[in-house]
């Protein structure tokens, strides 16, 4: 078996097979624990807030954050 990808995969692969600077994570709102650990990892929050309708729920927020690539 192989370990599953890691956040910094997802980043490498952004930038290397897709030249991305940047990366965009969503995270929702209601989880402040989850917006923190991403923003422990580098991520930023961006001031953006989008909404997520999903039918048979209230709508739900989410939190834009990004991250510099290097």
């Amino acid at each position: 078996k192989f370990p599953p990808p890691t956040l910094a995969d997802a980043e490498d692969m952004a930038a290397e097979q897709f030249g991305a600077t940047i990366m965009e994570m969503t995270v929702i709102k209601a989880r402040p624990e989850l917006v923190a650990w991403y923003e422990r990892r580098g991520y930023v929050r961006t001031g953006e807030y989008r909404s997520m309708p999903i039918p048979g729920f209230d709508d739900i927020t989410m939190v834009v954050l990004e991250r510099r690539l290097s």
